[in-house]
């Protein structure tokens, strides 16, 4: 944030940003989150449900985008909050004389 910019002026500049395919998506998802979510329950197909949106003129973008919003969806509708930074996995120790009571 620019030290010179008030809270209200970062805000309205944030506001009038270009809209991104990203955002755009999100947005949209986020508009039909609960049919999304009533479709997938029902057992529909996550590619039915982006086809028939698209058919409908309600998305413009292609299905990986969609997936990939609807998954970050489902994640959030879960409780669970999407990984913003990959997880490390936990380190491997090396020992290179073996347990025999391991081996058993």
């Amino acid at each position: 944030m620019n030290p010179k910019m008030t809270p209200k002026q970062f805000s309205k500049s944030i506001a009038e940003a270009p809209l991104t395919t990203t955002r755009i998506t999100r947005a949209l998802v986020a508009v039909y989150r609960d049919e999304i979510i009533q479709s997938l329950e029902d057992g529909w197909p996550l590619r039915a449900i982006w086809e028939r949106m698209k058919g409908e003129g309600l998305l413009r973008v292609g299905y990986d985008a969609f997936r990939r919003a609807a998954v970050r969806l489902q994640r959030t509708k879960n409780g669970q909050t999407p990984p913003s930074t990959p997880s490390t996995p936990s380190s491997f120790n090396f020992n290179p004389k073996p347990n025999p009571k391991e081996l058993f």
